[in-house]
């Protein structure tokens, strides 16, 4: 799959409300069936490196309240952001509202704010760029339990240390973080009320 290399400022979603909806059910369907991999079809062209779902995940989620953090070194990016959701990037971690993150090696989640007992709600939500989601069982798995899950569920993240859903585990509910991950076929979701482990 090919994606644009350059921003266009004029192009988002076609459709900014059913575009906009549908993509917010996908995730929506997603986050309450923990490792439920929903694809996604619709054209879009954000600027590179980002997949179709990771833009499409962040015009339907930004506003023009929405304080972000990013690990891209891209003014096209932020541009695109800020033209299309108003939203402005921050550098301070534990002030984002979301971190988008495309290149995760280096990830620790403690920097970021979990939320507190009497506002869980503003923890920041990870949107999480990835090279591939399956429901493969191998070692490389991660296996799932909680809300929306029957037994448990299987999910691979192709690229994706382990260890930083280790670091999240040891968040106790209501606190936590919600996770997003976007691959080129679609979304996956972890949220804060799912425990994983290692298959």
């Amino acid at each position: 799959m090919d994606f644009n290399t350059s921003v266009d400022l004029c192009k988002g979603f076609e459709s900014i409300v059913f575009d906009s909806q549908y993509t917010f059910r996908k995730i929506l369907k997603s986050m309450s069936m923990p490792g439920k991999i929903e694809n996604f079809d619709l054209e879009l062209y954000p600027p590179y490196p980002l997949y179709p779902s990771t833009g499409a995940a962040v015009l339907s989620l930004f506003g023009p309240d929405t304080i972000f953090f990013s690990d891209h070194e891209s003014d096209e990016i932020d541009s695109w952001i800020k033209f299309h959701c108003g939203s402005k990037p921050e550098a301070e971690k534990r002030k984002s509202d979301f971190a988008l993150i495309t290149s995760h090696n280096d990830l620790d989640i403690n920097s970021f704010y979990p939320g507190s007992l009497k506002r869980p709600d503003i923890s920041t939500t990870f949107i999480v760029q990835v090279k591939n989601l399956t429901n493969n069982s191998d070692k490389n798995s991660i296996k799932l339990t909680g809300p929306g899950i029957k037994d448990y569920s299987i999910l691979q993240i192709a690229g994706f240390d382990q260890g930083i859903l280790e670091q999240r585990n040891k968040y106790k509910f209501p606190c936590g973080f919600d996770f997003i991950f976007c691959s080129p076929e679609g979304f996956a979701c972890i949220p804060r009320t799912t425990s994983t482990e290692g298959f």
